[in-house]
């Protein structure tokens, strides 16, 4: 049965949940070539939608193609050129 308790608990590790993929490695402007089941677990237009987001945090936009090779990445500066670093966890 549910019951009511006064405070959440402490989150395990303290720390939250850690990134599965470094994607500032991916996201450094270079044209990269991810392949599934190697780089990455899933399909490649869930990867390319997480991509997307974690460029649109570090202030970039990002360029994809997706092929019977895998995911095509390139990483670009919105504007002003410089590229917000990732906060450290």
């Amino acid at each position: 049965m549910a019951t009511v308790v006064k405070e959440m608990p402490k989150k395990a590790g303290g720390v939250g949940r850690q990134p599965k993929y470094i994607y500032a490695d991916w996201l450094d402007g270079q044209i990269w070539l991810l392949k599934s089941g190697e780089d990455f677990n899933g399909k490649p237009e869930s990867m390319r939608a997480n991509i997307n987001n974690a460029a649109r945090k570090m202030g970039l936009k990002v360029v994809t193609r997706i092929n019977p090779e895998g995911l095509w990445v390139q990483s670009k500066p919105i504007s002003n050129g410089q590229v917000k670093k990732p906060a450290a966890k």
